[in-house]
């Protein structure tokens, strides 16, 4: 199954396009509470990353969302139309334990890492794949 999102870059919009993703989403395949949250919350850092740091808030540039599922893995694409990002810059132990350098960037990498199985970026960065096992309520 295949779920398509063009997003503009307004934060506000950000929960009516999760609820609908995962509503979607869940009509195929009953989400645990925990899968659920865990998806929301990746959801949630990897757009407002892409309408923050890669738009700059720019209400003219779109994000793009493509999140498919499918053996039990949500596989979630963020495309931003921002020049993307050194993601090179985060070092492994920033990723592993939040510090102070993250008041301004990187949390939400962070936050996504610790939650998803599997983060990748493009040769740019203004893309974001993030790979996530579920255990669907059927399992």
């Amino acid at each position: 199954m295949r779920i398509e999102k063009t997003i503009a870059s307004v934060v506000e919009f950000i929960p009516k396009v999760i609820f609908e993703v995962l509503q979607e989403l869940s009509l195929k395949v009953p989400l645990t509470e925990r899968d659920r949250h865990d998806l929301n919350l990746i959801l949630e850092e990897a757009i407002t990353n892409a309408i923050q740091h890669g738009n700059q808030f720019d209400m003219s540039q779109n994000v793009r969302l493509i999140l498919e599922y499918d053996n039990d893995t949500v596989t979630i694409r963020v495309k931003d139309a921002g020049e993307g990002f050194n993601y090179q810059k985060l070092s492994e132990s920033d990723l592993k334990e939040p510090n102070e350098k993250m008041e301004s960037f990187g949390r939400g990498i962070f936050l996504i890492r610790k939650i998803a199985d599997q983060v990748s970026f493009n040769e740019t960065g203004s893309e974001v794949c993030i790979r996530k096992r579920i255990q669907s309520k059927d399992s």
